[in-house]
């Protein structure tokens, strides 16, 4: 070693000591040069010998500006021991990250004369914090923009963190203590946690839990699926949940109205079992009238050839005969009526009828308006103009299902009693046209774009589905036909159903040879 070195450091002990330290360290003397410096300083700021070093500052390799090295060496003159961060460059250009520690040293006297460095080579540890950062950045980006709320939660129910989600969703949230995470949540405010909520079931028992809150709204009432699941540090304890909340008010709306639709599949199919057996007891009703109107008659003649002398009991005997004869006459006609009714109601809900066939489309109509006179008589009255209209290759009970709805819709739509459906079948030489106008209330423009959408309804609760025109929609659509809706506000409206001569029987055909795009094409010609 040489001889200007301090006198501690020529014990060849304390070299090898100083050699062993994982650490780099360096003696700089009171201008900021390098003393000495240990093997491990050398290999981090890859030189091959430590005396490479002696002489030149370790300043030299900081990245860093002056200002910053003379604050440093500044404030080691004053007696203050620092502590930084660096990005290093090396004698070979690589980047390192170091902590470097420096303490200043003095003489007997009290006198500065330089400092003692320790420098920690943290570059992997930074490595790590980047990649950690960036997967921490990533994992928010992914939580904020999942579409649901996402929030945390400890032991006292304080929010500790939300996603962007929900802090837009909820107005004026502040994520802060003592604010309570069903009180954020549960509109309005409750003065104690609600025993459903899933998050306290979770420290209860670790376990998974989800709970389905109503929150009322100025508007309406919400519904909010929470999903709350327990997060464990390293020894497994439970510390925190993540619950995330959902509205799912449109999901169960739309299960409200598929329970309606199944009630009212069900209802179809009870009414089918019904009409057949309303069938047998019409039949022998109808069966002893008409064999009462026989022997009403065999009576009248009876009484003809025996009485000579037609005196007031002759008279009383053959007013009642002939009063007699019109209730049975009467009963007859409702007798067939019902038979009618109950023929066409079977028709209507036959739910095993799927198959195509030819069918008249102004007999669908008359066994429709048949089945929903009863909504209509007491407040309108319909008109009809069948036109001479070819046979149609479709499935019949379908297309009666758009006709139903549409009178019912209709009927549904007029609130005076001078209400007027009219009703026109005609045809050209590529389609059927089926025309439904009434005087009702109308539509506006907004409501009239989406009639056809899945769930929409204007009606009240227990009033509609939401389903019937989009049903509707979709029957026409597979019969390669299209439906319209022309309506205003107070001036009534007007569905047109435009139906292919070829019916069905042209789309399964070009079903298989895919093409649909070209018949559509002509449906919307044969409609104009």
């Amino acid at each position: 070693m040489n001889d200007d070195k301090p006198e501690s450091m020529k014990e060849s002990s304390c070299q090898e000591l100083f050699n062993a330290i994982s650490d780099g360290l360096a003696f700089i003397d009171s201008s900021d040069k390098l003393e000495y410096c240990n093997i491990a300083l050398a290999e981090f700021l890859e030189f091959d010998e430590p005396s490479e070093l002696i002489g030149r500052k370790l300043t030299e390799f900081f990245s860093s500006d002056k200002a910053t090295e003379l604050s440093i060496f500044d404030r080691l003159r004053d007696g203050e021991k620092l502590r930084y961060e660096f990005i290093v460059k090396t004698g070979k250009g690589n980047k390192k990250y170091a902590l470097i520690a420096l303490t200043p040293r003095y003489d007997n006297q009290g006198k500065y004369i330089g400092c003692f460095g320790d420098i920690t080579d943290i570059t992997e540890l930074k490595i790590i914090e980047k990649a950690s950062r960036e997967s921490e950045a990533k994992y928010k980006t992914l939580v904020d923009n999942i579409g649901v709320g996402v929030a945390v939660i400890d032991k006292e129910m304080n929010l500790l963190s939300v996603n962007k989600f929900l802090y837009d969703a909820i107005p004026n949230l502040e994520v802060k203590k003592n604010c309570k995470c069903h009180k954020t949540f549960i509109q309005p405010p409750r003065d104690s946690i609600c025993v459903n909520c899933p998050a306290i079931k979770v420290f209860e028992d670790g376990k998974t839990h989800q709970s389905i809150v109503e929150t009322p709204t100025s508007a309406d009432v919400k519904s909010i699926r929470l999903v709350a699941t327990p997060l464990r540090n390293t020894a497994g304890e439970i510390y925190a949940v993540i619950e995330t909340v959902e509205d799912i008010t449109e999901i169960q709306r739309g299960r409200e109205q598929l329970i309606q639709s199944e009630k009212l599949a069900a209802l179809g199919t009870l009414s089918a079992g019904v009409a057949h057996e309303i069938n047998n007891p019409m039949a022998y009703i109808n069966s002893n009238l008409i064999t009462m109107q026989k022997y009403i008659k065999k009576i009248d003649s009876y009484i003809e050839r025996i009485s000579s002398n037609r005196d007031d009991a002759y008279e009383k005997i053959k007013y009642i005969l002939e009063d007699f004869q019109d209730a049975v006459d009467e009963s007859l006609e409702g007798s067939g009526r019902v038979r009618k009714i109950v023929a066409d109601l079977k028709s209507f809900t036959r739910l095993d009828r799927v198959k195509t066939e030819y069918a008249d489309i102004n007999e669908g109509i008359k066994s429709t308006l048949n089945i929903v006179w009863n909504e209509l008589k007491y407040k309108c009255k319909v008109e009809t103009e069948y036109g001479d209209i070819p046979m149609l290759f479709c499935n019949a009970n379908q297309l009666n299902q758009v006709f139903l709805n549409i009178l019912m819709n209709a009927a549904q739509a007029i609130e005076r009693n001078d209400g007027l459906i009219m009703i026109r079948t005609w045809c050209n030489s590529k389609a059927i046209h089926v025309s439904f106008k009434d005087n009702g209330s109308g539509m506006t423009e907004e409501v009239a774009a989406r009639i056809f959408e899945p769930f929409f309804t204007t009606k009240e609760v227990g009033r509609g589905t939401g389903l019937g025109m989009s049903l509707s929609f979709d029957i026409i659509n597979k019969h390669r036909g299209i439906i319209e809706v022309s309506t205003k506000p107070n001036e009534g409206t007007e569905f047109e159903i435009v139906l292919p001569l070829d019916g069905l029987k042209q789309s399964n055909e070009q079903s298989e040879a895919g093409d649909r795009s070209d018949s559509e094409i002509n449906v919307r010609e044969a409609a104009n």
